[in-house]
């Protein structure tokens, strides 16, 4: 009997121990959302099952910008710096001062009004090694379904002139599907 009570406790606390690493998941990827150059700081990625992205976008450059497009695509394979050729982004443009943000990429409207959703794509890499966006490249998540890619925001200075070419940033994206 002293067997059993000695080892039973021990069992016990095992079986705990095992349960709190289960429910913590200490072994996942953290969720965050990294840019690689000062900038720009991105908050609280979400990400939904249907591929939709939500979270906060700041403009930490000393000056305005007018974002051009922004793109979630899963993997590493770039996007054609001309922004113009990323799908459903060539018309939209977003003013934003110095320190200020956009509360949800996910459901957020241009300067003219028009509203806009950014939705991570799954793509292929073309042969000179750059993205090709298919006609229907919305990725499919389930929820908890660990999610590592990048995200793409082609901005220009709010001096630049009208034709100059966008300039483009990426953050290394690491979320999970809800």
């Amino acid at each position: 009997m002293e067997y059993l009570m000695t080892y039973g406790w021990a069992l016990l606390v095992i079986v705990i121990v095992i349960g709190v690493l289960v429910y913590i998941n200490p072994f996942k990827a953290p969720e965050q959302c990294v840019f690689d150059q000062a900038g720009f700081l991105c908050e609280k990625p979400i990400l939904m099952a249907g591929g939709a992205l939500h979270g906060t976008l700041i403009n930490g450059n000393q000056k305005a910008i007018t974002i051009m497009g922004i793109a979630c695509i899963k993997g590493r394979t770039a996007p054609d710096g001309n922004s113009a050729a990323w799908p459903n982004y060539a018309t939209f443009k977003k003013d934003l001062g110095y320190q200020e943000q956009i509360d949800d990429i996910g459901n957020m409207t241009d300067n003219g009004g028009n509203a806009f959703h950014v939705s991570c794509v799954d793509v292929t890499k073309g042969t000179n090694g750059v993205a090709i966006f298919p006609a229907s490249a919305t990725i499919v998540l389930h929820a908890n379904d660990d999610f590592s890619g990048r995200l793409y925001v082609a901005y220009k200075y709010s001096d630049d002139p009208d034709n100059a070419v966008a300039k483009v940033v990426a953050a290394n994206l690491v979320t999970r599907a809800q």
